[in-house]
């Protein structure tokens, strides 16, 4: 083994401790490298710096070279790509090269987009098997995509352990996930997350029936999420009365209620309450206010009186505008296309 890959699997093996990313810095700095060596000091010295930026955006296309075909985007973290997103058309290459980029990168989040079944599941035993040593899992599902077995046991083994972010996204999926939310119910290894969203689209959901809301945030692990994405999701006035007078729910910085379909006393209650106005952050982007007994929109919440009154209280934390369905990692660069 050649010293190089000796110092990235040292990092690999430690990836919290800071001294063998900077020891690496002066072994680069040593042999020629010395912007990588700055970027790698600087960017374990502070996580955001003008520095780093200028650096980033000119030697990223050197630096994430490798990755071409393997990746669509790359988050480089304390000087080292800790993150990356995987398009549809990458994933067979993606899950070919896995040992090797466990060996190569501290990866701590991944973004998977449109994996097989298949594709998922050899993810998730790289995962298991501790050569994943994931914090943050965020997978966008094919509609055909069935929770067993990779759901399972990701919720039941001690790998789960480690996830502290934990993002689900589909545009239709099949009615065994809505049975498969009720994991979430007990305890189980998941325990360990501060942000959960579950973002399962437009008429996904059966508006008769919106208990599916109310069973996620009602889970008794619950008080310690900091950040829930439940877009498109249909809440029931019970499921709203729930959220704003729980106090365990005052913990949450983050609110994503993006796309929701929720009654005009819902919203009455949600908006005056101090799960709301303590948020650092609320999504409201395609909200809408219902009525009567039906789950019909009959207005956009930004235009009724509820709407504005948030902004004048939460100002700019009551975020309309932001339309992706979970928010996009910081300090990603696009991977050049392959030759």
């Amino acid at each position: 083994m050649d010293l190089r890959q000796s110092f990235l699997e040292d990092i690999v093996a430690h990836p919290d401790d800071p001294a063998p990313r900077l020891i690496f810095a002066d072994w680069l700095d040593e042999h020629g490298d010395s912007a990588r060596a700055e970027f790698i000091r600087v960017q374990v010295r502070t996580p955001r710096n003008a520095a780093w930026h200028a650096l980033l955006r000119e030697h990223s296309a050197a630096w994430t070279t490798e990755l071409a075909g393997v990746a669509h985007s790359a988050l480089f973290r304390r000087g080292f790509i800790e993150g990356l997103v995987i398009k549809a058309e990458q994933m067979p290459t993606f899950i070919q090269e896995l040992p090797t980029l466990c060996r190569t990168y501290p990866l701590r989040k991944l973004r998977l987009e449109m994996p097989t079944s298949d594709e998922l599941q050899q993810a998730m035993d790289a995962f298991q098997q501790g050569l994943l040593r994931l914090d943050a899992l965020d997978v966008y599902l094919r509609s055909e995509t069935l929770p067993d077995p990779w759901f399972s046991t990701l919720r039941n083994d001690p790998c789960g352990e480690r996830l502290t972010s934990l993002l689900i996204e589909c545009e239709s999926p099949q009615p065994e996930w809505f049975d498969a939310l009720t994991l979430l119910d007990g305890p189980g290894a998941l325990n360990g997350l501060n942000e959960l969203g579950i973002g399962f689209h437009s008429g996904a959901w059966d508006h008769t029936n919106s208990d599916g809301a109310l069973r996620i945030i009602q889970t008794p692990w619950m008080d310690q999420l900091l950040k829930l994405h439940i877009p498109f999701m249909p809440l029931s006035e019970e499921a709203a009365t729930f959220l704003a007078n729980d106090p365990l729910r005052d913990s949450l910085t983050h609110l994503d209620l993006g796309c929701t379909e929720i009654p005009l006393a819902g919203w009455q209650m949600l908006q005056r309450s101090r799960t709301i106005t303590g948020l650092k952050w609320l999504g409201l982007f395609g909200a809408h206010i219902i009525t009567g007994n039906t789950f019909t929109p009959i207005e956009r919440l930004r235009d009724h009186e509820i709407g504005q009154q948030l902004v004048m209280t939460m100002g700019a934390r009551a975020d309309f505008t932001t339309s992706s369905t979970f928010p996009a990692w910081k300090g990603t660069v696009g991977v050049p296309e392959p030759a």
